[in-house]
């Protein structure tokens, strides 16, 4: 009997999850959850994996609260519980959720914007992300309670690259990345753990902390965002730059936003088969699940895994 319901299992699994992430393949469809920007506000995350809108969710976003401490406020998630003496809550129902997500093989990620060192200490900041977040189940005052999540996003704000004053300072914002992936390291075999990092297309050429962190760091994922389809750079140009980084392998992924009309199922295809001669592409990264198009973009993109072997 208990053979049986383990074969029930596997197939119940198996006709639930048609499509999971696989960097290799050029389909990958990742959203971030937890702005709360589209009008259709009704589906959880359990509900997002479960009618395979996509491969990765990026849950948005980690920040600093005045005291430099870790602080989330998810939008559109009602049942969060404050911890007593600490600025963190616990959202059950994102625990049940990402585990539930887990089991269908997609990858849940944390958004960590990237100035959330600037007022701390870098170090200590991303060690206790890593103890909030990570393996460690039994750490106090867990965000996803004993829920693991599988990586990290370290997310840069959208400035205006001609403006003055634009942020230049990397070696807080390296030490952060350096000591995530030191953690995610040592943490062995047994869960597989990404390191990821999403900017502005725009900001290639200039200085920012984010592009020499690329270079100095092991990253998994670059998610490279033009929401405005004004960005001067090409993919070529991104891929071209990442190879200088520590992993030529980096899987890159094209962010686009719905909230742009020009933005459509044709419209990404046409993209991705623009680019089908890089290599590290993997599909694209889209700002928020909750619109029109997201219900049918992987059926639009297809179900089998799509690469250039």
């Amino acid at each position: 009997m208990k053979y049986l319901r383990a074969a029930f299992l596997s197939i119940l699994l198996f006709c639930q999850c048609v499509f999971s992430h696989n960097p290799a393949c050029r389909n990958n469809i990742v959203y971030y959850y937890g702005q709360g920007k589209g009008k259709n506000k009704s589906h959880s995350l359990h509900g997002y994996c479960s009618e395979d809108y996509g491969d990765v969710f990026i849950i948005s976003s980690l920040t600093a609260s005045k005291r430099g401490e870790p602080e989330l406020n998810l939008k559109g998630v009602d049942d969060a519980v404050s911890y007593p003496h600490s600025e963190l809550k616990h959202y059950p129902s994102l625990e049940n959720d990402i585990k539930h997500c887990q089991i269908l093989g997609k990858k849940i990620l944390l958004s960590i914007e990237d100035d959330i060192s600037i007022h701390g200490d870098a170090e200590y900041l991303a060690r206790l992300v890593w103890q909030l977040f990570g393996p460690n189940t039994t750490a106090d005052n867990r965000p996803f309670g004993t829920a693991v999540i599988d990586g990290f996003d370290l997310s840069t704000k959208h400035y205006n690259c001609n403006q003055r004053n634009l942020p230049t300072k990397s070696s807080e914002s390296v030490l952060f990345a350096q000591t995530l992936r030191s953690q995610i390291d040592l943490a062995g075999q047994g869960h597989e753990y990404l390191l990821s990092a999403s900017l502005p297309c725009q900001f290639l050429k200039t200085q920012m902390p984010a592009i020499r962190n690329l270079q100095s760091t092991f990253f998994d994922m670059a998610l490279v965002k033009d929401y405005s389809q004004t960005c001067q750079f090409t993919l070529d140009q991104w891929d071209e730059f990442l190879q200088t980084g520590l992993n030529s392998k980096i899987a890159l992924y094209l962010g686009l936003s719905f909230a742009n009309s020009k933005v459509t199922p044709d419209f990404i295809i046409e993209r991705l088969q623009s680019n089908d001669h890089i290599d590290t592409l993997s599909g694209i990264a889209l700002s928020d699940a909750s619109t029109t198009f997201s219900k049918t973009l992987r059926n639009t993109l297809g179900t089998s895994c799509n690469n250039n072997s």
